[in-house]
C-alpha cells in the first residue's frame, strides 16, 4: 500500500513517540517493575481494558488541568499541561498498540 497520510505532517513523529513508549513499557516489564503489558498473553482482555480506561481517565484529567491553566491565562502552565496531555495520549495509543499485538500473535 502506497497511500500517504497527507493531512498529518507529524504522523511519523507521533508514531515514533508511541514506539519509544512501547519500548519503555516493555523494559519496565522485563525489569520486573510491571507485572504485565497489554501485549502479554498472561493478562485477559478485561484487565487490558481496565488499563486502557485508566489511561483515558488520565487524558481527561490532563484536559481538566489544561483548561484550568488556560482559564487563568497562565501560559507557562498551559504549555506544561499541553505536553502532559500529549504524553497521556501517547500512553493511550501505546496501550492500544500493545493490546493489538497480543491479538495478532498467538501464544
Amino acid at each position: 500500500m502506497s497511500a500517504k497520510i497527507t493531512n498529518s505532517p507529524c504522523f511519523m513523529d507521533v508514531m515514533a513517540r508511541v514506539t519509544k513508549e512501547r519500548i519503555r513499557q516493555q523494559e519496565l516489564f522485563l525489569a520486573g517493575k510491571l507485572s504485565f503489558t497489554c501485549a502479554s498473553h498472561t493478562a485477559d482482555d478485561n484487565r487490558k481494558l481496565r488499563v486502557l480506561v485508566e489511561e483515558v481517565g488520565e487524558v481527561a484529567e490532563a484536559i481538566d488541568l489544561l483548561e484550568a491553566a488556560e482559564s487563568r491565562g497562565d501560559g507557562a502552565a498551559s504549555a506544561l499541561r499541553r505536553e502532559e496531555l500529549h504524553a497521556e495520549l501517547v500512553q493511550v495509543a501505546t496501550v492500544a498498540v500493545a493490546w493489538l499485538e497480543s491479538l495478532e500473535v498467538k501464544p
